[in-house]
């Protein structure tokens, strides 16, 4: 699989309660304000496909599982750091009496990120390049309001969040993976674990190549 890393500007990120409200949410976490541009096709499909990479793999189906699930440093009312363990719970919780389908589920969840990357980083880099657009356009176009180059300021900062929110997400996401395959080798040693390490290793090398231009965000994330 072929990728592409992009380059953004780092920014803070919070929860949302739908998929389009991600990037207003995000900003709004430390206390910014969300822009007041209506969104373009493309920032919309960004942050759709955002929500299917962040949402806990556990949990997949529902955007305001998010909102239960991951919490941000300096969001004062959602002080939540990350919890490297809340993975291997929720295969503990699902797969108590079968280790193979608990190594399988690693292998699902792994392979499930790394089939949405190429998706998401294809609009990411779309979006990045009509930001880049947009801050060359305040500088030619006439009589730009101070509102509206705030606004469109605004909105390059939250399609910079999204982004930079996903690769935070996946990499801690990552560390997940391997403690509760780690954890899962000490306690119910099987052969499938092989497959389940490479399954996250090549998941956090396709990460890498995309993420590698992305700043990271101050983001604290579970699961």
């Amino acid at each position: 699989m072929s990728s592409t890393a992009i380059s953004t500007a780092s920014a803070p990120s919070s929860s949302a309660t739908t998929c389009t409200t991600a990037g207003r949410d995000a900003v709004r976490a430390f206390g910014e304000p969300p822009s007041e541009f209506r969104t373009t096709d493309q920032e919309r499909e960004l942050r759709d496909r955002a929500y299917a990479l962040i949402e806990p793999p556990y949990n997949r189906g529902r955007w305001d599982s998010v909102v239960r699930e991951y919490g941000f440093k300096n969001d004062p009312e959602r002080p939540k750091p990350f919890d490297k363990m809340e993975y291997l719970y929720k295969l503990h919780k699902v797969y108590r009496r079968s280790e193979a389908s608990a190594y399988a589920q690693i292998v699902t969840d792994a392979r499930n990120d790394v089939e949405r990357l190429q998706p998401f980083f294809a609009v990411a880099t779309r979006v990045t390049d009509m930001d880049r657009r947009r801050k060359e356009a305040l500088l030619h176009v006439s009589n730009v309001k101070p509102r509206e180059g705030a606004n469109a300021m605004l909105r390059v900062n939250e399609n910079a969040t999204v982004i930079a929110w996903v690769c935070v997400a996946l990499k801690q996401r990552i560390v997940s993976y391997r403690f509760a395959l780690e954890r899962l080798v000490i306690a119910v040693p099987a052969l499938s674990a092989a497959e389940a390490d490479r399954a996250i290793g090549y998941l956090a090398t396709q990460l890498g190549q995309y993420c590698s231009g992305v700043e990271g965000a101050t983001v604290a994330v579970r699961g």
